[in-house]
């Protein structure tokens, strides 16, 4: 019988691995408990195989507790070592990280959301690190790898949402200089994005009303986390595509029990824009009709946390389409402007007060709407 005999990049990460199990072992005494923690602080700070070893934990036959300690590792080594590692090093991480996105995961639903997050976490603070001026490839990249299936869709779906929360928001230990050609970068790049986030929402969504399959609810619920990241700052130019299709593709998920709650968060975005004559749109027969249906359902559904939310960012839609639109379209200076479905408005508005368990409606700004509407119709 032939015996191999064990490398120290295996050896190294055999012991870490009893390591992590010594120390989520319920069995395991304190003392034991603690010394196991403190061997795999040790080795994050100050091995010198931490690339390699973390290469082993993540491969995708490990547990997922083992995986996302691989994953750890290399973020670490991101953070705390980038500038001391050379060149091809540098490289040779993104190619890494970037295979174990097109190739590393479970390819079902079995694989836990952590590990998701872990691996777009560390693929983000690469980026942050070398993108655009040394990753010139990495949207073509990142494009290629959605094709190779729906987890790798998600996951590049989570890496733009975590660039954009990290960027514009999350990481104040970002250089401003960085956070500057990132945010260019992105702007740049905006409506190629927003016809990836479109296509993928409108694909899934299609798919889901066909097949049912969770795979394609999980996909269209994350593009639509993932817009969120970007309406808030994004040039509203970018919204003009296909005759504004985005707020008619948000406007009819308002329907869609599983995504209603994600879509009127993006509208109640959007509805905070100082953008006047496209944002009629969202006064429209068919958008306000679908809003007072919407509405309608909602105060007769058996009342739960989800309905509430939802009536809660319904609500806030409807006021804030108010305070921030129809006031500016329609008031003493331009008194013949009343959008033509301004009565479906009023009416959505009321089917809040319908509801013993409604959310916190603005009242004020409902009694000032019917206050200033009596006034402009004499």
């Amino acid at each position: 019988m032939a015996f191999t005999e064990m490398s120290d990049t295996e050896m190294a990460t055999s012991t870490l691995i009893q390591a992590i199990e010594t120390s989520l072992n319920p069995s395991t005494d304190q003392q034991k408990r603690a010394e196991a923690y403190e061997f795999i602080e040790g080795f994050k700070t100050s091995s010198p195989m931490c690339v390699p070893v973390a290469l082993l934990l993540c491969n995708r036959q490990n547990a997922a507790v083992i995986r996302h300690t691989g994953l750890q590792l290399l973020e670490h080594t991101v953070k705390l070592k980038w500038n001391s590692m050379s060149s091809s090093e540098k490289a040779k991480l993104k190619a890494t990280a970037l295979h174990l996105v097109g190739e590393g995961m479970v390819n079902s639903s079995d694989e836990p959301a952590h590990i998701k997050e872990a691996l777009s976490r560390l693929v983000v603070e690469l980026i942050k690190r070398e993108w655009p001026q040394n990753w010139g490839s990495l949207l073509p990249e990142l494009n290629n790898i959605c094709g190779f299936g729906e987890i790798q869709t998600e996951i590049v779906l989570m890496i733009f949402l975590r660039l954009a929360e990290d960027v514009i928001t999350m990481d104040s230990n970002l250089q401003s200089s960085r956070k500057k050609e990132i945010i260019n970068e992105l702007n740049r790049l905006a409506q190629e994005l927003f016809v990836f986030f479109l296509e993928t929402l409108s694909t899934n969504i299609s798919s889901y009303r066909v097949l049912k399959a969770s795979v394609h609810l999980r996909l269209a619920e994350q593009t639509l986390k993932t817009l969120t990241g970007y309406l808030d700052w994004v040039k509203f130019g970018v919204l003009y595509a296909k005759n504004y299709i985005i707020l008619q593709m948000l406007c009819l998920l308002l329907e869609e029990e599983s995504l209603k709650i994600p879509a009127a968060e993006c509208l109640l975005i959007i509805g905070k824009y100082d953008e006047r004559t496209p944002l009629l749109e969202l006064f429209s027969e068919d958008a306000m009709s679908v809003m007072f249906s919407a509405a309608q359902k909602a105060v007769t559904a058996e009342f739960d946390e989800r309905q509430y939310l939802f009536l809660k960012r319904l609500c806030q839609l409807l006021v804030t389409l108010g305070e921030t639109q129809l006031f500016h379209l329609w008031n003493s200076q331009n008194p013949h402007e009343k959008p033509p479905n301004f009565k479906e408005y009023l009416e959505a508005m009321v089917a809040f007060s319908k509801h013993e368990n409604h959310p916190s409606l603005n009242k004020p700004a409902l009694a000032d709407l019917l206050e200033e509407s009596c006034h402009l119709q004499g």
